[in-house]
């Protein structure tokens, strides 16, 4: 394509498709600098401006990928994946104005023409990015659906073999294959580490299954520790889908579990091809897989069985959270307090004493207008109160400070806006808010652990399907359901609550931080070793019930269950 651009300068067909070539081969800068050009030579072409939209996306340049998005759908209105991309955006950067109006016509849109198209499409065919939207949440289901049929008609008249594995009768251990484009510094790679690094090597035998080598800078020491305690570090990053399943099948995995499912570094096509006999969708995706996946580890209380429709696969449940983490062992806590202003506001501390600070330390695209009118509320109700968020992303910044504005109708120092905290220091500091809100749609699941671990209530309202039920799962699994709310007015109530000037309230809400801070060391959420233990349990009862139909829910107190852990041999 330089060639032809060489060739031809003035070509925004040309620069448009070397800029798809740039962003197809990871030069995410080169694919921007080329789009623009080709945008410039031809703003009026509807899929030019959807490229542009696209590269200011890859490089978080989100205002100018919106502006590129909605000149998209003023060019053409019944491009499908242009108005998906907008709507996206715009909630990403908290612009919520029509929000209401959008998500009507974004499920129209999904249901009578997205999940009837055949040919491979764009943002519409992205369902993680649903997760933060009021839609029904059997559509975030069909849409999954549709992306593996998609897959799956690539596959049209080639058989997919599932590989027969046997155990080897000496060892007994199973081989376990964990699959992600995360075993680095972020979000699944820091809460799985524990679990990799914690497996009994008597029982498992643990194979990486790495789908993105990130650079050694920014993946730091997790990925290094984590690929000197398994069996096997499988690079398949350069593999395409049908040379990474061969490549998993020949190491004999007899469980695949995908960290993926439809986040941002899915390989759908290596799942489809089944590389290993079983495969469980676990942790980066928490909804069904829509066909990739047999089974999909969660709780009874993220997935109740009310849900199971819900799910395409077999619900395995963990006897406590299925939401794992390593903060007990790579987060110590210490005492932190803010007399120095760790969290500034001008020259000293954004907290003043009596103030009650909420919280919320989730990515801002999970802020609804719903939760946040709430939340303003709630500050409305006592001058004695501040909202703290994080910029995460700071794209967002401004126009959530509006939203605030026009909604909230308060003093603008009622509302604090932090930078991103420093690593090492993170959990200590998140302790200094006193109440955790947690988002509906999409809970905070990574944020909330650590909202928790830092020894701060967290109120949630569990919600209808496995994504807006994760705060529900961590308060059960440390006996907290006291911060559980059956609805907004409830969850308004509950955090109105910590506002009370009563001595009686302000006493039983002082002895619940304490009791927190007991629980958190004492119950089992943050306690890997026994998440790790009943797991492999639950992979044992799995293998043994390989093949068999009658089970659509797998526990450890399912009946024949608890009798027979070890796994039988084909």
């Amino acid at each position: 394509m330089k060639h032809a651009v060489a060739l031809e300068p003035g070509s925004a067909i040309y620069n448009t498709n070397l800029g798809i070539a740039h962003q197809h081969a990871g030069q995410f800068q080169e694919a921007a600098q080329a789009s623009k050009k080709a945008a410039l030579l031809q703003p009026d072409h509807a899929e030019i401006q959807q490229q542009l939209g696209r590269a200011m996306e890859e490089i978080e340049e989100l205002e100018e990928a919106l502006e590129a998005y909605t000149a998209v759908t003023k060019l053409d209105p019944s491009h499908e994946d242009g108005f998906c991309a907008m709507v996206f955006v715009r909630h990403f950067l908290c612009s919520w104005k029509g929000w209401r109006s959008r998500m009507k016509k974004l499920e129209n849109l999904l249901r009578n023409k997205v999940l009837k198209r055949k040919g491979w499409g764009g943002t519409c065919d992205q369902p993680f990015r649903l997760f933060s939207y009021p839609l029904p949440a059997d559509l975030t289901r069909d849409v999954s659906r549709h992306v593996v049929r998609k897959e799956l008609a690539s596959l049209a008249g080639r058989e997919v073999e599932v590989p027969r594995v046997r155990l080897d009768p000496d060892t007994k251990r199973l081989r376990i294959g964990y699959m992600s484009s995360d075993f680095g510094g972020h979000t699944v790679g820091s809460l799985v580490k524990g679990v990799l690094t914690s497996h009994n090597p008597f029982v498992v035998d643990v194979f990486a299954i790495v789908l993105k080598t990130e650079d050694r800078v920014k993946a730091g020491s997790s990925r290094e520790e984590i690929k000197s305690r398994v069996k096997a570090w499988v690079d398949c990053e350069t593999l395409n889908d049908e040379e990474a399943a061969e490549q998993i099948q020949k190491h004999r995995i007899h469980i695949l579990i995908d960290l993926n499912g439809h986040s941002k570094g899915a390989r759908t096509g290596v799942l489809i091809r089944k590389p290993a006999p079983i495969v469980i969708t676990f942790l980066g995706y928490p909804a069904t897989s829509g066909g990739t996946a047999d089974s999909i580890l969660t709780d009874r209380w993220a997935a109740p069985p009310e849900l199971a429709g819900l799910f395409d696969e077999k619900l395995i449940y963990m006897p406590h959270s299925y939401f794992c983490n390593n903060h007990r062992q790579q987060y110590p806590l210490t005492e932190v307090s803010d007399v120095d202003g760790i969290v500034r506001c001008g020259k000293g501390s954004c907290f003043p004493p009596s103030t009650v600070v909420f919280s919320n330390f989730g990515q801002m695209y999970k802020i609804d207008p719903q939760v946040f009118e709430v939340w303003c509320r709630v500050l409305q109700s006592s001058q004695d109160s501040v909202l703290w968020l994080l910029k995460f992303p700071s794209k967002a910044v401004r126009r959530l400070k509006k939203q605030f504005q026009s909604e909230c109708r308060l003093k603008d120092d009622r509302l604090i806006l932090s930078e991103m905290l420093p690593q090492d220091q993170h959990h200590s500091i998140k302790g200094l808010a006193h109440v955790g809100l947690d988002t509906m749609l999409f809970n905070g699941h990574t944020t909330g652990a650590d909202t928790l671990w830092a020894g701060v209530p967290l109120i949630s309202i569990p919600g209808d399907r496995m994504q807006s039920r994760a705060g529900a799962s961590m308060a059960l699994a440390l006996s907290a359901p006291t911060w559980l709310a059956r609805n907004l007015e409830d969850y308004e109530a509950i955090a109105k609550r910590y506002l009370s000037k009563s001595m009686h309230v302000q006493r039983a809400l002082s002895l619940e931080r304490e009791n927190l801070q007991y629980r958190i060391r004492s119950e089992p959420l943050f306690d890997t070793g026994r998440w790790v233990l009943n797991f492999e349990r639950l992979l044992r009862i799995t293998w043994a019930s390989y093949g068999e139909s009658k089970w659509n829910v797998i526990s450890l107190d399912s009946p024949d269950n608890s009798a027979n852990l070890e796994p039988s041999w084909s």
